[in-house]
């Protein structure tokens, strides 16, 4: 359960990687129903392709739940190509003790108001000591530039907010961030 009351967003407070049986959907719905309505937040689930059983958005929508957003995953099975990388951008695997600096550049990256540095700072830094977490910090010319944030779920990986500094953008951060995330 990914929960954060200063975020009052289903982004920031919903149910992920289910895996249960078809015989326990009915009691884990009900069970994070009461857990969000508890906090005063609308009960959210994130359904992806590994969500078991697979007819797990059925007994969504039977316990009344909508569809309020649709997310596509692709799970990439080609081959990795050569990609020039700017040598100027280096990305380096973080831990917890740089997840500030980690959190500063994905709120340039995205426009997020300080306002809310507090509660990402948290949420972040409960992800950096996930072990199917990991949290990546680019730097252009060895300054912290852009940032992403790699987990991996019974085989499958996902890259989450992919972020670049307005001044460091169009120099391939990204593309060096997201390049790593997939080679590790």
């Amino acid at each position: 359960l990914f929960s954060n009351r200063s975020l009052p967003s289903a982004t920031y407070n919903h149910a992920t990687r289910i895996r249960v049986t078809e015989s326990e959907t009915d009691k884990l719905i009900a069970d994070v129903v009461r857990y969000y309505q508890s906090m005063r937040l609308k009960p959210c689930f994130m359904v992806y392709p590994t969500t078991r059983p697979t007819t797990f958005d059925d007994s969504l929508l039977k316990a009344d739940f909508d569809l309020i957003d649709e997310e596509d995953a692709m799970i990439f099975k080609g081959k990795i190509e050569n990609v020039k990388l700017n040598s100027e951008v280096e990305v380096t695997a973080i831990d917890g003790r740089l997840i500030g600096i980690w959190t500063e550049v994905l709120m340039k990256g995205y426009g997020v108001p300080e306002l809310f540095r507090g509660a990402l700072l948290d949420m972040f830094t409960k992800v950096s000591h996930d072990d199917s977490s990991r949290a990546y910090l680019g730097y252009f010319q060895s300054k912290p530039a852009g940032n992403c944030l790699f987990c991996s779920f019974n085989d499958v990986g996902t890259i989450y907010t992919v972020a670049t500094a307005p001044e460091y953008r169009k120099k391939g951060v990204a593309t060096a961030l997201v390049n790593r995330a997939i080679a590790d």
